[in-house]
């Protein structure tokens, strides 16, 4: 993901006006519309190296087969992670394992 720098830059628009509050012109929503794309693709692309599978009626949602140990031998279990904007919900046996195999591609806050 590229790292995106935010400045104010020293123009009229965004100098502090008489009650010192600093105005902030609207970003282009195609700008926007970029940065969003862009995280998505990213978080994408980590899930799918940690082996998970997104769902095809809601691309925000990853499930991940996997096998665990119980008295009747091995036994298969699903686990699910929801992504939306910049929420992530871990439904796991363990969700902080699976958190900081996601923290090595994206920074969390944390937890």
């Amino acid at each position: 993901m590229p790292n995106l720098k935010v400045g104010i830059p020293d123009t009229p628009e965004y100098l502090p006006n008489a009650e010192n509050e600093i105005m902030f012109p609207d970003l282009d929503q195609e700008v926007t519309a970029e940065i969003g794309d862009a995280l998505r693709s990213h978080l994408a692309d980590c899930m799918k190296q940690l082996g998970n599978e997104s769902n095809k009626a809601d691309p925000d949602l990853w499930m991940k087969v996997c096998t665990k140990e119980s008295k009747k031998g091995p036994e298969k279990y699903n686990f699910h992670i929801f992504i939306y904007v910049d929420d992530i919900l871990c439904i796991h046996n363990d969700p902080d394992s699976i958190l900081t195999q996601i923290e090595k591609y994206v920074p969390l806050k944390p937890r």
